[in-house]
């Protein structure tokens, strides 16, 4: 029963994390439920959604928890694909699997992109450390060292700049080699990182969400704005709106996906994707026709896709580790809170803000007194990427 509302229309989310919580809360003015199947205890998604606690790789509780649901989704990678392969057979999962299989996995990242003829940086499998020195000379130095999987927020990486770097990066990483593989890649002097934010739905149908322009730092993303006007290169967007066409008909993806891009020498160079809601699309919420997660919804529902159009000018502030006085945020004007109820803890994604407003000089002004209220942000970094290129 997905291509209308029903009074027990549910949506089951595997994972309970932050993506869960927004995605159930986004369900409910549709009158969608929510279930959630998550191991931790308490997830963040407990707020709004139901839950069952227990292991992603429990095949058999999964499948009792997906019984009576008409869809399943997922919210983040690092979960079996078996898991999901079982429950098709009683419940549409949406995205696919193989959706989840290639983008958990770098090295099949990076084949679907080259078999696509997007662009990516040199790259090499390793899984010994004979692999490593070839791939030094292959790619040639400076080079990054990566898990195939796991690797999230600057996690399981490791820069090798000279050959003696080449030992320590085997010391932080070789032992993933016979576990889950590595991928060696040419380390890229990009100019920007951007993000493509895109849905399909369950009929073929895409719309993208405008091309975003984020700033990571310690390997965490810390700020994304939608680019508009004079800052969005027509090129630039219609590479990326063409890549995550691409990607999302070869893998009959439904839902959400986002690409993450270089920017480099004036062309995209393609890094990875997400099979889901993506942090870079957390300003959907208030500055779009309809948000990222609504969309996701209705895609996988069935339903009519939903605008992806702007309201003004938008960003949105992640805050890691702490999160300022309440009172502090929403006295910016044009600011949007939204906490995800987890304890603080360093480099923990706690909550973000979105700004909202309809005049630049506003903008400017909200980005400002947002960066106030963070320390150690570089507000003229914030500002250079909403500025006319």
């Amino acid at each position: 029963m997905t291509s209308g509302l029903t009074k027990e229309c549910v949506v089951g989310i595997v994972g309970g994390g932050q993506l869960g919580r927004m995605l159930a809360l986004a369900a409910a003015p549709l009158g969608v439920n929510c279930r959630a199947l998550e191991p931790a205890d308490c997830p963040p998604a407990s707020i709004a959604a139901k839950c069952l606690q227990a292991p992603f790789d429990d095949a058999r509780r999964a499948m009792e928890w997906a019984s009576d649901l008409d869809v399943v989704t997922y919210e983040f990678e690092n979960i079996p694909a078996d898991t999901l392969d079982a429950i098709t057979g009683a419940v549409p999962v949406r995205p696919s699997p193989e959706s989840l299989r290639v983008s958990c996995d770098r090295v099949l990242e990076k084949q679907l992109f080259g078999s696509l003829g997007i662009p990516t940086t040199r790259w090499m499998a390793v899984s010994s450390r004979e692999d490593l020195a070839r791939a030094m000379h292959t790619i040639g130095l400076p080079f990054v060292l990566k898990t195939r999987r796991f690797g999230y927020d600057g996690k399981g990486q490791a820069v090798v700049r000279t050959e003696n770097g080449i030992e320590k990066a085997w010391a932080e990483l070789g032992d993933a080699a016979s576990k889950v593989g590595l991928l060696a890649e040419e380390l890229v002097p990009f100019t920007s990182e951007v993000s493509q934010v895109s849905v399909r739905g369950l009929g073929g149908e895409i719309r993208h969400y405008p091309l975003t322009r984020n700033v990571h730092r310690e390997g965490i993303l810390r700020f994304s704005a939608p680019l508009g006007g004079s800052t969005a290169s027509p090129s630039l967007v219609e590479l990326a709106q063409k890549a995550a066409a691409q990607i999302l008909g070869r893998l009959n993806h439904v839902g959400v996906l986002a690409v993450e891009f270089f920017e480099h020498s004036g062309r995209l160079i393609a890094n990875e994707i997400a099979p889901r809601v993506h942090n870079s699309g957390h300003w959907t919420q208030n500055g779009a026709e309809s948000c990222q997660f609504e969309n996701h919804l209705r895609a996988v529902l069935g339903w009519p896709l939903g605008g992806t159009g702007t309201l003004g000018f938008s960003c949105m502030v992640n805050l890691i580790g702490s999160v300022p006085p309440v009172a502090d945020i929403l006295a910016v004007e044009g600011a949007h809170l939204h906490l995800y109820g987890k304890e603080p803890r360093t480099g923990r994604k706690l909550g973000h803000v979105n700004l909202r407003t309809r005049c630049p000089e506003k903008f400017r002004e909200g980005i400002r007194n947002l960066a106030a209220l963070v320390p150690g942000e570089d507000v003229n970094h914030w500002l250079a990427q909403v500025e006319s290129d």
